[in-house]
């Protein structure tokens, strides 16, 4: 199927209101659906879905548009990849052209990029985690019972703690096989004058950062000692991930809690 046959055939197959209520817990009102926005931070409910059109509009901030729109938007994802899933989903096979095969390079290598900084994202939630959980974290976990974080808490948000060695996080990235380079531009290490990666965030509670599909996409790690550097250091988020909302947990955690707000 041609893509703008494949577009015309999601929209008739797929339902916005089923699409939309995976992110937000939409009410009915009237002949519409109602929720606070996921695009921006409110408890209204600004932002209304219409079934029969097949249309989204947010009051508050403005956003707007088609079943498209809103799952590009929510997922970070650029309308080809939006278009594809869409319809994996709704079971369509979309004909591919030719290309170049330069470009179809460029697009498996983007994608498989894509892939593995997700996965290395999930590595490395994992890996602080654990070190605030073992032996190791007894330091970051006596702070955060000062602070009165309860245990929920941390289990909610996938707190960890990055110890203050130069090269624990380096070696769990190494040894699961990462490129260290991606690791680098990543934010999560550092780059010595003499080309070795080292571990950005040390002696630190570590925030993931989540997009609104519930996918790590960064870190914010605070220190938690009186020392002289920065409170805050944040990773750097990648392109692919430019548009996606940042929260803390799913799906409307910034206002139940946040690194900032719960523990500034």
């Amino acid at each position: 199927m041609q893509s703008k046959d494949a577009i015309r055939a999601i929209k008739e197959r797929t339902n916005i209101v089923d699409v939309v209520r995976r992110y937000v817990e939409l009410k009915r009102n009237g002949p519409r659906w109602v929720a606070p926005c996921p695009f921006h931070q409110e408890t209204k409910p600004s932002f209304s879905v219409n079934e029969d059109q097949g249309l989204f509009y947010c009051f508050g901030c403005h956003a707007s548009g088609d079943i498209f729109d809103f799952y590009s938007r929510i997922n970070g994802l650029d309308f080809k990849e939006t278009l594809e899933q869409l319809a994996a989903e709704a079971g369509i096979t979309i004909e591919r052209g030719q290309g170049s095969a330069r470009h179809q390079g460029e697009e498996r290598e983007r994608r498989s990029s894509r892939q593995q900084m997700l996965r290395m994202y999930e590595l490395a939630a994992g890996h602080f985690a654990a070190t605030l959980n073992g032996p190791d974290g007894e330091e970051c976990q006596a702070y955060i019972d000062k602070r009165g974080l309860s245990q929920e808490i941390v289990q909610r948000f996938g707190l960890g703690w990055a110890k203050r060695e130069w090269q624990s996080l380096a070696d769990a990235l190494r040894r699961a096989g990462f490129d260290g380079r991606m690791a680098i531009e990543s934010g999560l290490l550092g780059q010595a004058s003499n080309g070795r990666a080292y571990d950005r965030f040390r002696g630190r509670l570590i925030f993931p950062i989540k997009s609104l599909s519930n996918q790590i996409i960064a870190f914010g790690g605070r220190i938690i000692a009186d020392e002289e550097e920065a409170k805050y250091i944040n990773s750097a988020t990648r392109p692919f991930i430019k548009r996606a909302s940042i929260f803390t947990a799913s799906p409307r955690p910034a206002r139940a809690w946040s690194p900032r707000g719960g523990c500034s």
